[in-house]
């Protein structure tokens, strides 16, 4: 797992243009970026492993009982969802790709979908938006500049109503913008409480020889049925 910058802490604002920290900061867009130039920060094998270490570490009927693990726990729900709007949709919102210099990029935001392409062999590129500096523009001369908060809206494919949140960096970093998400209305992401009550009540459901795999993931859960 890739040990990023501790902008977490920063606050997440509502945008109404593209200021960023430094002027030198630069957004990029390109519709179909490699895959295999992305480096994700965890892989679907390695969330694999740990939820299978808590299965093992605990009874079924207290696998969503700890808070600090919330997070990774709905995410398995989310990413079994994704792989079937995926496949439907295709990879509807751009990744968000920080760039220091070097390939391959890390993801700010798109992580989860990542994961969730793992499972659908057949897509090799996706749309992203990549965050950097001026002294790396070289790199990326071929692509389409964003310089406002409408051209953000185009690439994005959203109406001009549509909001956007981001969390920004510093002004010495190499790159502007550390997270953003806006919504689409082709992609409900559920409520990690929600997630939490179908996860535990799947479980529950299952032997005790239970584990997660990636080829679990690839068939999709009817959810609804544990609500």
């Amino acid at each position: 797992m890739i040990i990023t910058y501790m902008y977490w802490n920063n606050p997440i604002v509502k945008i109404t243009n593209l200021i960023q920290p430094n002027i030198d900061h630069r957004l990029f867009y390109c519709n179909n970026f490699p895959i295999n130039q992305i480096q994700p920060q965890q892989t679907l094998s390695q969330l694999c492993e740990i939820a299978n270490c808590r299965l093992e570490q605990y009874s079924k009927n207290e696998f969503t009982n700890d808070v600090n693990s919330h997070d990774f726990i709905s995410n398995i729900v989310k990413i079994n969802s994704m792989v079937g709007t995926i496949k439907e949709f295709g990879c509807v919102k751009p990744m968000l790709l920080q760039y220091h210099g070097s390939m391959p990029m890390i993801t700010g935001t798109g992580d989860s979908r990542l994961k969730a392409i793992e499972c659908i062999s057949e897509i090799i590129t996706v749309p992203t938006i990549i965050s950097t500096h001026q002294k790396y523009s070289h790199v990326f001369a071929h692509y389409a500049a964003i310089y406002t908060i409408d051209q953000l809206r185009y690439v994005c494919k959203v109406d001009l109503s549509t909001d956007f949140y981001a969390r920004f960096t510093d002004e010495f970093a190499d790159y502007g913008i550390d997270w953003i998400e806006y919504n689409v209305n082709k992609v409900v992401v559920p409520s990690t409480e929600w997630c939490l009550t179908v996860i535990q009540n799947y479980i529950n459901a299952q032997s005790t020889t239970f584990r997660f795999t990636i080829d679990w993931f690839k068939n999709l859960v009817n959810w609804q049925l544990y609500s």
